[in-house]
Formats: structure tokens, sequence, C-alpha cells
């Protein structure tokens, strides 16, 4: 029998009754999927995104009002790292006696090693060298703080992270390096610390909230000697811009002076440059050490230079901005009379 006689013998086996009865037959566990689902704290809308299924088939498995055909079959199983057969009801009792007692730590083990040889391969490639340590320390920490995608990795300096963990207040470092540098779960933090699992979350989002303020972005990107070299480059500029200024007023003072002389001065048809405070405008908002609140609302708000911050204020929005309390108001007016010589503080509070 040639292969296309084999296929459409087949084909009328599965058409008749008899194909009918035999899908059929076999049975779909949607409990195993939801037990599954459970232990490995997987969502739907994730597994949906890693194995290619839609996620409104999976949430029909997972009720049972569908089965899935071989092919979605074959993924769960691979996700899961289980037979095909278990899914189906058809593993042995000891098999399923096994897979119950030791999935849980074994697919935790399994997602935890698959996260490490991903950074490993992003940032350390083959250069890797093997220890009794977490392989992905510091990167994973990186990830969080940036909310990296993709495969691009993103620069990070070693004694530049040191230095603005350091910068953190109260037990937010030791947290921090216990939770990502060795590798303790909440559970085992919180009971270190002797507080709830919650509060260790509570801790931990604000600490990688404050490690994403700009200074501290600068200090993990560069080094603590890059920061240093980037603020003699910010230092020197301004210096520039001030001196500017100065040769700009000595000349406009000599100039007077002749003029009362009564020598006959050209004069100049060159545009005005504007004074040192008003060029500051032009500086992101990153080059101000603004507090992690002020900086969030005004990101968050969509301004990225000092121009756009004195626009909002000009138009007495500033308050509005979402979470902008008066203290965080009060120092973003600070900012822009002291470095950009605009007071707009009479717009918001009284005398």
């Amino acid at each position: 029998m040639t292969e296309k006689e084999m296929r459409a013998e087949m084909t009328e086996k599965m058409l008749s009754g008899e194909g009918r009865a035999y899908l059929d037959a076999i049975t779909w566990k949607s409990d195993r999927l939801q037990w599954l689902l459970k232990e490995s704290e997987t969502r739907n809308k994730k597994l949906s995104e890693v194995t290619g299924i839609r996620e409104s088939s999976l949430k029909m498995y997972e009720s049972g009002w569908a089965k899935p055909g071989l092919g979605a079959l074959i993924k769960l199983a691979d996700y899961f790292h289980v037979p095909v057969d278990f899914l189906l009801g058809r593993c042995s009792e000891r098999e399923d006696k096994e897979i119950f007692e030791h999935f849980a730590d074994y697919f935790r083990v399994l997602r935890d090693a698959s996260y490490d040889a991903y950074l490993i391969n992003k940032y350390v490639g083959d250069d890797y060298i093997k220890s009794d340590k977490v392989f992905s320390w510091p990167y994973n920490l990186v990830e969080n703080i940036y909310r990296v995608e993709g495969n691009e990795a993103v620069e990070c300096s070693l004694d530049g992270l040191k230095e603005a963990i350091s910068t953190l207040t109260d037990r937010e470092p030791r947290i921090v390096y216990m939770r990502y540098r060795e590798d303790m779960t909440l559970d085992e933090i919180a009971a270190e610390e002797q507080v709830g699992r919650e509060r260790v979350r509570q801790i931990l989002a604000k600490a990688c909230r404050k490690l994403r303020h700009p200074t501290r972005i600068r200090l993990i990107q560069y080094g603590i000697a890059g920061t240093e070299k980037l603020r003699e480059l910010r230092d020197r500029e301004r210096e520039i811009v001030v001196r500017e200024q100065e040769l700009d007023d000595r000349e406009a003072a000599i100039a007077e002076r002749e003029k009362a002389q009564g020598v006959q001065v050209p004069e100049k048809k060159e545009p005005a440059k504007p004074d040192e405070p008003l060029s500051n405008l032009r500086h992101e908002i990153e080059d101000y050490d603004l507090s992690v609140r002020s900086y969030n609302c005004l990101k968050r708000a969509g301004c990225k230079t000092m121009e756009d911050v004195a626009k909002v204020a000009e138009s007495g929005g500033l308050l509005r901005i979402r979470n902008m309390g008066r203290r965080s108001a009060e120092e973003v007016l600070g900012v822009l009379k002291e470095k950009c010589g605009l007071d707009y503080s009479a717009l918001y509070f009284a005398a």
C-alpha cells in the first residue's frame, strides 16, 4: 500500500463512525491543567504568550468545554515538562503519584534555571565562570530596575550598582541583596526580617522604584568613575555658559562707556543670547536632583525638559498631576526659581 492509499484509508476511518468514536474515547482531564496552572503559578496570558495557543482556547481547555488538539497537547506538555499521557489521565498510578508529589518544586527549579540561562546568554555569553552562587546576579536586579523587554542587554557597572544600593534607606539594601543575590524567597526574607510577606514585597517594590531614579540609573550604567566624569562635563558646560554671559556683559559695559564718551560704536545685529538661568530650560529634568516622587510625577505627565515643567507650572496645572502633592510641588517650583529664574509660587501658594 502506498503512502497516498494509506492516507486515504485513514481519512475514511476518521470520517466514519468508528474514527469519531476513537477520537471521542480520548479523555481530556481539564482538572490536570487546572492543577498544573495552580501549582506552577502560571496565568493563561503568560501560557498563551509562550505556547502560541489563544488565551480563549486555554480557558475552554481549563474549564473542560473543549479538548485540545494534538499540537496543543504537545505544547502544553512541553511547557509544563510532563508527559502528554498525564494530561489525558493515561499515566500509570506510580507516574501520577511522582508528578503530583514533586511537580511544584521541580517546575520552580526549572523556571529559575531557565531564567538564569536567559540572563547569562544575554549579558555574559560564553564567558561566564561557573560557581556555586546564583548565576543571574546582578542581572536579575538590573532587568527589574530597567523593566527590560526583548533580548537587548543594558549597560551595568557592578561598583555603580553597589553604590546605588547603598544609597537606599533602612532595611532596603539588605532585603534587595537577600532577594536578588542570595535568591531567597519572600517567605524566607519575611522570617529573617520578622515581618509579613506582603511587607517584604512592598519594600522590594519601593527599593526598585528608587533605583530607577536618574541619579542612580547613571551610577548603574556608568559606574562611580563614569558618573563623576559626566558630572564634570556638566559642570564645565555650565561654566562655559556663565563665562559667555560674563563676556557679553563686559562687551555691553564697554560699549556703554564708549557711547558715553562720544565714541561711535557700531551696533551688533546678533540675536541676543538667553541669560544663563533661562538656558537651563533646555536641560532635561534628569539633570536636576529631584526626589523620586517628583521625578516620577513629572515623567508620567510627559515632562522631559524644564521648559515642559515651566509650561505646566505657568498654566497652574502642577498640582493636577497625579500624586503631585504640596511638598513635591514646592520642590519643583523651587528648582524652577533657583535654576531657571522663574517664580510661579504665587500661582499656587498664598504669600
